[in-house]
């Protein structure tokens, strides 16, 4: 016997049972056990459960009626009831050779072997010759992983009757196990010739069959010679096996057949529900499938064969949060299940997550299975983790397997082209079909692949040929469109795109691509025109969306991008890039709860959507809340190992929570990876400079401005390294060359910053000739304003800040500076309004350190210690090294009692070098409290 039902206890239903009565008594327990005896006697073993519980509600002692209701589970497929009630019967004082093969069975089946082996090894003590006995315990030993005793007690147990088909069954079982395929065959033949027609050996030889055809045949002998004597188990086995293998055949109605037959002899075995919902999922009936399989799957926190299917239908259907979660409860359960694995990872791998799609895969020997399915979910994990040189090795190993494949081919040309190796995916294209693969892709590789070789010639030739072999459908013109616009042929792209609109005048790609061609061209009206009224008929497609927003920025009318933003979120209410690039404009705009709460609204319905956590996490931070902030931007950074962007704001988080270490290796990391990307060779010389390592920031810099002589981000930075070396003239200079041609704040504070370091007369001119052109720019007005106070021109920087305070449409953050700075020259000028300027620039920026320093301090100097300590510590929690804060909130402490704290707060303060406003102040007060007992 080879135990098939796994440990799982049904559920039990409470039935509730009308006791009736009329003119009779209740029927007593004796009188149920009599007719429990004449049920079990007639096969109606259901009946006899019933009579039999009923028996024992009367008199829970009786061991006659236990031991009834435990074969009479046993018969109808409850092996746990049954294991249960006789260890009760005998634990009531039941004499264990009447039952043992029976309850040994059980506790096999149930997957107790160890209580198997103790009662089994028991009987066997007192009399060693019972072959049925050695049989059973030859089970338990394989059950607990000892092969050796098992082989031993197999072959006793045959010694003393050699016809014991399970045992052969055992015995070419542990042969198979230790590969041992020349002891596997002479068991077989001593078997068939012993018993030829029983049916635990045809199921055995069903096993080794090698299709569900040959399967069909061993497993239709093994039904034919189930009698009245063969076991539960047995016969539970035959009967499943023969649905599992009508489903492999696609015979579904007599799979439902056979499960009738099943489910009338083992009614309420867990194996039904599992059956009926895979013959419904055959059938196409996925709500009931569905329905069925989740009933089995909430029973089982463990996990069990329901979470395969379930993953495998909610992958199907995109639901991939869910698939995910029953996929690993799938694995839990099995963690060798290798289409668990492969689904998993698919999933992973739409979830953008492929670096866990790898690590799933791992349990599957990656180096050596031949799987092709396996190898290429391998190569498309290593592509999408930028190991592009592993992703070519995973796909021409399973290439090699399914050499014909075109869509192989054309994953394996694509891994080429990510590996910089044009020339073998031109190679590997050249013979490749489009309607081979569905679509054009690959002649898109193949364009791709000559402009990667830079073969300006052969993409144009492979364009004119794609045209000329489907001249009547639009996408081909407009992939055609697509190359020429990219390499500047900007007359002969709108001659494509516009033939690809005479033939389909409503063709979304085609109208796009003409805009952009127009806007490539300088004809920025006109390309508006053309997104406006792509935009009208198709609100949400996202790339017009965004090239819009670009050209309105541009124009001054951020408000008309909002809109067409707001549009597609409309339209798509749960799509990704709507909200995420609406959080992005609201943040730009300083509007950052409501950026917020576009980025929560996405993430609801895509919780591992890098960017979306990105937006959250700028948000969070802008908030305060910078711990939540630091999780999103890692965890967005951990999702998107090969965006620039999220690598390098990764690398801030790190810098900020004081690991640059760790910072310089996350962009160290990226560019083995990319290492051609200067924007990221740029910042790890930023950083570089930052930590002190001058020259190693200016290699990299020189190495950039040798390509590009005009870079202005390294012109920048060679001006700061400058600066760090003492040459201020040789900044100034670098900065200026910088500003030639395109001028920005970063650039134009640095040279306002420069040119007050070197005295020079003339270093406000700067800010007065940026604010000609830019008017309304409240962040350099606020910059004047402090240069003006510096000067000694109070009234002058006052009158500015009151102005900049008034005025309409400024953004929350840059307001709260504005009022932060004009309480503080309130404060110093005895003006009664600075605290109410100063509660209003805490409400618009709660997560500023100085803002919050401001408030508290002066609400402190207005002896309001319930307001001001609040405000103080919350400051010195956002910004720890600011030793005027620290002095500010020790001092508050001190009024407070809080003696010990102001102390330790103060000498940290003072360790440093730093002069800070109030230092005098701050060593008399730590003088005064150490002196204090």
């Amino acid at each position: 016997m080879t135990p098939f039902f796994p440990s799982i206890t049904p559920s039990r239903l409470a039935m509730a049972i009308a006791v009736i009565g009329l003119m009779g008594c209740q029927p007593s327990a004796e009188d149920r056990v009599s007719r429990a005896n004449e049920q079990i006697a007639a096969g109606d073993y259901r009946a006899a459960v019933l009579e039999a519980r009923s028996a024992l509600q009367e008199e829970p002692a009786n061991i006659e009626a236990r031991l009834i209701f435990a074969e009479a589970s046993r018969q109808v497929g409850d092996f746990p009831t049954a294991a249960a009630e006789y260890g009760r019967a005998l634990e009531l004082g039941a004499e264990l050779r009447l039952f043992l093969p029976e309850y040994a069975e059980s506790l096999l089946v149930v997957g107790d072997g160890q209580r198997a082996l103790g009662q089994l090894g028991d009987a066997l003590r007192e009399d060693p010759q019972v072959a049925i006995h050695r049989n059973l315990l030859g089970h338990a030993y394989a059950a607990s992983g000892e092969p050796e005793l098992a082989k031993a007690e197999y072959e006793r147990a045959l010694a003393l009757d050699d016809r014991l088909p399970d045992a052969y069954v055992g015995l070419a079982s542990l042969a198979e196990r230790a590969s041992n395929s020349a002891e596997v065959e002479q068991v077989l033949r001593i078997a068939e010739a012993k018993v030829p027609g029983s049916p635990e050996l045809q199921l055995y030889l069903a096993q080794q069959a090698p299709d569900a055809e040959a399967r069909a045949s061993f497993i239709e002998r093994a039904y034919a010679g189930l009698g009245d004597n063969a076991s539960p188990v047995t016969r539970a086995q035959v009967l499943l096996v023969r649905v599992e293998n009508f489903l492999q055949r696609d015979a579904l109605d007599d799979a439902q057949a056979a499960l009738d037959e099943y489910k009338s002899q083992f009614p309420g075995a867990p194996q039904t529900l599992f059956l009926q919902s895979l013959i419904a999922l055959e059938r196409g009936d996925i709500d009931r499938a569905r329905a069925g399989l989740l009933r089995i799957s909430e029973g089982v926190a463990s996990g069990s064969p329901a979470d395969l299917f379930l993953g495998s239908i909610n992958l199907e259907q995109n639901n991939l949060r869910q698939a995910e979660a029953y996929l690993t409860k799938a694995i839990r359960f099995d963690a060798t299940s290798g289409l668990a694995r492969e689904l998993l990872a698919k999933t992973l791998l739409q979830l953008n997550r492929p670096q866990e799609a790898l690590e799933v895969l791992a349990a599957l020997a990656p180096e050596q299975t031949s799987d092709p399915d396996v190898l290429a979910l391998l190569g498309q994990a290593a592509v999408a983790s930028g190991n592009p040189a592993d992703g070519v090795i995973y796909f021409e190993r399973s290439a090699a397997q399914v050499p014909d494949d075109p869509g192989l081919k054309l994953a394996t040309a694509y891994s080429y082209l990510a590996s910089g190796r044009a020339s073998e995916a031109l190679a590997l294209l050249e013979n490749l079909e489009d309607d081979a693969i569905g679509g054009y892709r690959g002649s898109l590789l193949r364009m791709l692949a000559h402009l990667s070789s830079n073969d300006r010639a052969a993409a144009i030739s492979e364009a004119e040929a794609l045209v000329k072999r489907s001249p009547d459908d639009a996408t081909a013109w407009s992939l055609a469109g697509q190359l020429m616009g990219n390499l500047r042929e900007f007359p002969i792209a709108r001659q494509y795109y516009t033939q690809a609109l005479s033939i389909d005048a409503k063709h979304t790609p085609s109208r796009y691509g003409l805009a952009r061609v127009e806007l490539s061209d300088g004809n920025v009206s006109k390309a508006n025109e053309l997104l406006a009224a792509l935009l009208d008929d198709v609100p949400s497609y996202m790339p017009a969306v965004a090239t819009f927003g670009q050209i309105a920025g541009s124009m001054g009318s951020t408000a008309a991008a909002v809109s067409r933003v707001e549009a597609a979120v409309a339209a798509s209410p749960e799509a990704a890039e709507p909200r995420f690039l609406l959080a992005q404009y609201q943040l730009s705009a300083g509007e950052t709860e409501a950026a917020l709460a576009s980025a929560e609204a996405g993430l609801e319905f895509h919780p591992d959507n890098a960017r979306l956590l990105q937006m959250r996490g700028k948000a969070r931070g802008q908030l305060g809340s910078e711990e939540a902030a630091r999780q999103d931007l890692l965890r967005a950074a951990e999702l998107a190992p090969l965006d620039r962007l999220m690598q390098l704001d990764k690398a801030r988080v790190l810098l900020n929570t004081g690991d640059p270490e760790a910072a310089r290796e996350v962009v160290s990391d990226y560019l083995e990876a990319r290492p051609g990307d200067t924007v990221a060779l740029l910042f790890g010389a930023d950083l570089d400079l930052n930590q002190g390592a001058v020259d190693r920031a200016a290699n990299a810099v020189n190495a950039v401005l040798d390509q590009d002589p005009d870079n202005r981000a390294a012109l920048i930075l060679q001006g700061d390294i400058l600066l760090q070396r003492g040459d201020l003239e040789g900044a100034l200079n670098r900065f200026d060359v910088a500003g030639r041609n395109q001028m920005d704040r970063r650039l134009l504070l640095r040279q306002f910053s420069t040119r007050q370091k070197l005295g020079l007369a003339d270093s406000r001119s700067v800010l007065d000739a940026w604010l000609q052109q830019n008017p309304d720019d409240v962040q350099i007005q606020t910059v004047l304003a402090q240069s003006l106070d510096a000067s000694g021109e109070r009234a002058a920087a006052i009158s500015l800040y009151e102005q900049l305070s008034e005025r309409e449409g400024t953004n929350g953050r840059a307001r709260a500076i504005v009022l932060n700075n004009l309480a503080w020259m309130y404060f110093t000028a005895g003006d009664a309004r600075a605290r109410q300027t100063a509660a209003e620039a805490q409400r618009l920026s709660p997560g500023t350190a100085a803002i919050n320093d401001t408030f508290g301090w002066i609400a402190f100097s207005e002896d309001d210690l319930d307001t001001a300590l609040p405000a103080l510590r919350r400051a010195n929690e956002l910004d720890k090294d600011n030793s005027e804060i620290a002095w500010h909130l020790a001092a508050a402490l001190s009024r407070n009692g809080e003696r010990e704290q102001a102390i330790r707060l103060l000498g940290r303060a003072l360790q440093t070098e730093e002069n800070f406003s109030g230092r005098d102040e701050a060593e008399a007060l730590y003088a005064e409290l150490r002196g204090s007992p």
